[in-house]
């Protein structure tokens, strides 16, 4: 089981549109789409406690170099994630990410005439949602372990990460609708995410 997992894993980074494939000839269920987001989820969280563990006040003093945040107030907001209101409210937060990101797939992709189902696309999302962990976590452990003078590279190696996630689903994205070029959808799952972005800060600091 743990080798199968590791072999699709591997294929996700490698050979995304052929993991691509291999998910739609699956055709998830909405409710197995759903267990694969949770996955991921579950996952993340394991491996951002074990980072913590190992890290310890390393990590807390990363975060407050990148920022202005005080040390204590990194460890106050570190300890709060902890409770169950927001592990429970985090997760569904992540559930509605990975819907939110299958729709608009769905909806801005068949715009563009693609022809992939919403239900196709919500598996291929939930399987992200999963598939990007790894990349997610190597970020944020380069950038908690990068020393106080060379935060630069640790935010470097986050942005990278990032940034293949993102490819990652677009390639996803560009073989579910039948697209030729995943750099198009790249370009535009980039600019949709920008977006989003200015929408969420500026909504928050109204």
């Amino acid at each position: 089981m743990l080798s199968m997992l590791t072999h699709r894993l591997f294929e996700a980074y490698a050979h995304p549109r052929a993991s691509a494939r291999r998910m739609l000839a699956a055709a998830p269920s909405i409710v197995e789409a759903f267990l694969l987001a949770a996955a991921g989820y579950v996952l993340l969280e394991f491996l951002s406690r074990l980072a913590e563990t190992g890290i310890g006040l390393t990590a807390i003093e990363a975060l407050s170099a990148i920022g202005e945040t005080s040390q204590e107030e990194i460890a106050r907001r570190v300890a709060a994630s902890k409770s169950p209101g927001y592990l429970l409210g985090n997760f569904g937060w992540h559930l509605c990410e990975v819907v939110v990101a299958a729709y608009l797939a769905w909806r801005l992709g068949g715009l563009a005439g693609g022809g992939a189902s919403f239900r196709q696309l919500l598996g291929l999302a939930g399987w992200w949602a999963l598939a990007s962990v790894p990349a997610l976590a190597f970020g944020v452990v380069a950038l908690l372990l990068s020393a106080p003078g060379a935060i630069a590279l640790g935010m470097v190696a986050m942005l990278a990460a990032t940034l293949y996630i993102f490819y990652m689903l677009a390639a996803f994205v560009a073989e579910a609708h039948g697209f030729q070029s995943e750099g198009s959808v790249f370009a535009a799952v980039l600019g949709v995410t920008f977006g989003m972005a200015m929408l969420a800060a500026a909504f928050v600091g109204a």
